[in-house]
């Protein structure tokens, strides 16, 4: 059975005072699916990169497998480049059929007229069939095509594609090599909902064992039987899914902060015991020199209570010291109070029979909605079918084949697109968030909600992760005064803390929400209603993330995942 055991490993960079973890120890064994999270930037790659035998740790013990024990390893950036077409790069995770393949090909001629090359022949059929190379077009493609390729891409040059496509055919040639353990440094990158349930489900039914970071809360709950929590340089084990870990976590906090409490409440006692005790004891010698009868009985009581007063300072010394409860750590729930500059008035956005086509390809067609003040409506759907181009609608960004957009009275829009050029690299955050008279001391807050605290909004612009970046753009919108937001992906390259940290301003905001996702938990948290727009199909749903769900599982039955 596949075992792989991590010992009390430790790495940290040259020149760095800290390392980046310590003492981390955990196993994958058989057929677990195994669930990596924490913070960017706490090392969970580095991790991976450890357990693959391509970095070593600085200390610790690794104990791998037998010799010749597949590992597969899928990074966050891709292969770059390759001179094949996709389906053909996809297809080299198969070797030896390739080279079979060839082999049969050259041969085919020759015989006909040659006994040797016959046999020959025979010989590499033989082994073909035996590897099932007859349906390796078809496995191939089925694996695509699941995570969401269509055909006219498969003969796609591998260079043309983008860096999201890439990832997804290093993926698929993963998946189909199907390594003893499979590495994923944050898979559901560039997947959409669709392709989400798909590798949800392969991964599931996947007969070996799985390592994968993920900031996917949903994916997580789905896929992992275990959650290894990397942060502040330890990491602890959790046998369940994230809900699970959710769970645990609340409990932990809840038993961390009792036990600080009645430590805290056990040494006050003392210190409170050990003071009287001193004035006691400062009392009865005042008592002896003062005059009177008995003095030496009430000397040596005196003694007595300063040294009981003694033993009780250093009973609540040793607690101290040695048996110390330290002050649990807890993230500061940060309220922000808006200030919208005007109200809109109660119709927000009319969309009435939106049509849009790209050349041959109709993204919708008779798309109508309508949108009130105070709702959260998100649009979903497959890559490609619209979202950002019905966005790009309502901004007047492009033009609409037909129908008309309506905007409601004083409606004053905030977009957040995918990209990130609309900030300036040479800025520090606050910089970038001080706009158009905008208060520091409520910039301070927007950002402290989103995990900008301190001297982190000193941080020039140009040296932040995508995430943080995204979040540097959330916090000038919920600070432009706009009443309503147009969000485009906001969590792409968020860890699961930043994701929280988003949901929770959001939540707070008090205009008029219109995003589009593919995380289901954010989903989950903000959508009031959702517009599905898939092949040119339209579907409404005039309810959150469960009300879609149920509808979906009602109408497809078994197709859709429970």
């Amino acid at each position: 059975m596949f075992n792989i055991q991590i010992k009390a490993i430790s790495y940290g960079f040259e020149g760095q005072p800290e390392s980046i973890f310590e003492n981390v120890s955990f196993e994958v064994s058989g057929r677990e699916k195994v669930g990596l999270i924490g913070p960017n930037g706490s090392g969970k790659t580095t991790l991976l990169r450890i357990v693959y035998g391509e970095v070593l740790p600085l200390k610790g013990q690794i104990i791998r497998p037998r010799e010749g024990t597949s590992l597969g390893f899928l990074r966050q950036n891709p292969i770059q480049s390759s001179p094949l077409t996709l389906l053909d790069e996809v297809k080299g995770a198969f070797p030896r059929l390739l080279f079979l393949k060839k082999e049969m090909e050259a041969l085919e001629g020759s015989a006909r007229t040659s006994s040797s090359a016959l046999r020959r022949y025979g010989q590499l059929q033989e082994e073909f069939e035996a590897l099932d190379g007859y349906l390796l077009e078809n496995r191939v493609q089925t694996i695509l095509y699941g995570l969401g390729f269509e055909a006219v891409d498969l003969n796609t040059p591998y260079n043309l594609l983008s860096s999201g496509q890439k990832s997804k055919a290093q993926l698929a040639k993963l998946l189909l090599k199907e390594p003893e353990l499979l590495l994923l440094d944050e898979p559901t990158n560039h997947l959409d909902i669709k392709a989400l349930e798909w590798l949800e489900e392969g991964l599931s039914s996947y007969k070996k064992a799985v390592l994968v970071v993920s900031h996917d809360r949903f994916f997580l709950d789905r896929v992992v039987d275990k959650i290894l929590e990397l942060k502040r340089r330890s990491l602890k084990i959790y046998s369940g899914n994230y809900s699970f870990y959710q769970r645990e976590k609340e409990i932990e906090e809840k038993r961390a902060w009792e036990e600080y409490e009645q430590q805290r409440r056990k040494v006050k006692k003392m210190r409170r015991e050990a003071l009287q005790r001193k004035v006691w004891a400062k009392r009865r010698e005042k008592d002896r020199i003062g005059g009177g009868g008995a003095k030496g009985y009430i000397t040596h009581r005196a003694a007595k209570m300063a040294k009981r007063a003694k033993a009780v300072e250093k009973r609540m010394e040793h607690i101290l010291r040695k048996e110390k409860v330290e002050k649990p750590w807890m993230e500061k729930r940060i309220k922000i109070d808006f200030d919208l500059p005007q109200p809109s008035g109660d119709l927000i956005c009319e969309v009435e029979d939106l049509t849009k086509s790209y050349g041959d390809k109709r993204l919708f067609s008779g798309l109508n909605f309508s949108l009130q003040k105070g709702e959260n409506l998100a649009i979903i759907g497959p890559n490609g079918s619209g979202k950002t181009t019905l966005f790009k609608l309502i901004l007047g960004i492009e033009v609409a084949d037909k129908g008309k957009i309506k905007l409601g009275n004083r409606v004053r829009i905030g977009y957040y697109p995918q990209e990130r050029e609309i900030l300036h690299p040479e800025n520090t955050v606050l910089q970038e968030v001080l706009r158009d008279g905008v208060d520091e001391t409520f910039a301070r807050t927007v950002l402290g909600c989103l995990k900008f605290r301190k001297n982190r909004v000193y941080e020039r612009v140009g040296e932040l992760s995508l995430g943080e970046m995204g979040k540097v753009i959330i916090a000038r919108l919920l600070l432009s005064r706009c009443n309503l937001l147009i969000l485009d992906e906001p969590t792409n390259h968020l860890d699961i803390e930043a994701r929280i940290a988003v949901e929770e301003a959001l939540l707070q905001f008090p205009g008029t929400i219109l995003f589009t996702s593919h995380d289901r938990y954010f989903l989950r948290k903000l959508s009031q209603r959702i517009i599905e727009i898939a092949g040119g199909i339209i579907h409404y749903y005039e309810g959150g993330w469960d009300y879609y769900w149920e509808k979906r599982r009602a109408t497809q039955g078994s197709k859709i995942p429970q």
